[in-house]
């Protein structure tokens, strides 16, 4: 993938800045304690919860997950409260001509990206194209069914895709200990083989920090050159740890913004955000398993002069499989919500991580 595109497929001359948000919308998801408006959202959410952990569910929007919290905590993850209660009308339905609209939160895609529209004849000019963006309909925003849900548990099913050929499942489960599965199945429902990913996309608000565990050959490239009206977002390796170190961009630039494809030391990915840190675990895959446009963990962090568009992506490719018609994969992640009391800074950030993580130490 060449260096002018940002881990979407897309030139980033064609879409400045990248998928900034289209809706001038306030933004949930500082990390900082929710108010009594958020709260009064989550009642159009399917919420699960329990002592240790909230999580709201958007099924009729791709099976979102929209809120991530502690009982007295913030959402950690970025989202538009406003659009949890959108009627039915105003949602986009699902086309192979659809525009994107942003609900953030937590989304699983399918990689490689740049096969995203070529499974499909309906669209011929995004599929002539290759284009990386936007994904398919039928997965990200389509609405999902609730076939199972309890008080920490719940499963939805979305519909068969015309675009990717495949449906997909979704299952989440909250446990006493305050962590979070989700997992994720990805069922060919064609009449021929289909090579794939399951793609796991974690958004949280561009100014957050989020942290991978790298060795020397671990930060295997950086998409996003030096632009007239962009320039990269900088990025430090601190004790073994990839991070992006998010800012202002300056006076003469839209927007910093930068994307890294990692192969970790450990499953880890983890993030801060206000006063709270999320980590996501997840099985670590082999290089050779992966399609080479795309690799294990990949972070995207954009920040534009418009505060409450900036982006901050932890994103986990499982391995690529070639699924037979009626054939199935599934992957999943594990999450965590803590409270982080400490500075802003990378030394505290890996301080904390080590501390909480201490297999994902360098040299462990």
């Amino acid at each position: 993938m060449s260096q002018d595109r940002i881990g979407r497929g897309k030139s980033i001359t064609r879409n400045i800045c990248l998928r900034l948000l289209i809706l001038a919308l306030p933004l949930l998801g500082t990390g900082c304690a929710t108010t009594g408006g958020e709260l009064r959202a989550e009642k159009h959410l399917a919420v699960l919860q329990n002592s240790r952990i909230v999580v709201g569910v958007l099924p009729q929007v791709g099976g979102l997950v929209v809120v991530l919290r502690q009982p007295k905590g913030g959402n950690v993850l970025k989202a538009v409260p406003e659009l949890w209660d959108e009627p039915p009308e105003k949602r986009i339905v699902p086309s192979p001509f659809y525009e994107w609209k942003a609900y953030y939160g937590e989304t699983v895609w399918l990689g490689p990206q740049s096969e995203w529209w070529t499974h499909q004849d309906l669209n011929k000019e995004r599929r002539d194209s290759k284009a990386g963006f936007p994904p398919d309909p039928y997965l990200a925003i389509a609405p999902y069914r609730v076939a199972e849900r309890r008080g920490d548990y719940i499963k939805m099913i979305g519909p068969d895709s015309p675009i990717s050929g495949v449906r997909l499942e979704k299952e989440i489960r909250i446990n006493q200990d305050g962590t979070v599965r989700f997992k994720a199945k990805a069922v060919n429902v064609t009449d021929k083989p289909l090579a794939w990913d399951l793609w796991f996309n974690m958004r949280l608000d561009g100014f957050g920090r989020a942290y991978a565990p790298v060795d020397d050959k671990g930060l295997l490239r950086l998409a996003g050159a030096e632009k007239d009206f962009a320039s990269p977002m900088p990025h430090e390796i601190a004790d073994g740890f990839f991070t992006f170190v998010p800012k202002e961009p300056p006076r003469e630039k839209q927007c910093l913004v930068r994307k890294a494809f990692i192969h970790p030391r450990r499953g880890l990915i983890v993030g801060f955000a206000g006063n709270q840190a999320v980590a996501i675990r997840f099985d670590a895959t082999s290089r050779e398993a992966m399609h080479p446009e795309q690799t294990n963990v990949e972070i995207y962090n954009n920040v534009p002069h418009k505060r409450a568009d900036a982006l901050l992506e932890l994103e986990h490719h499982a391995a690529l499989r070639t699924l037979q018609p009626g054939e199935s994969m599934e992957a999943e992640e594990t999450w965590t919500v803590m409270d982080y009391s400490g500075a802003n800074t990378s030394v505290d950030h890996v301080r904390f991580i080590e501390k909480q993580f201490p297999a994902a130490s360098r040299g462990k």
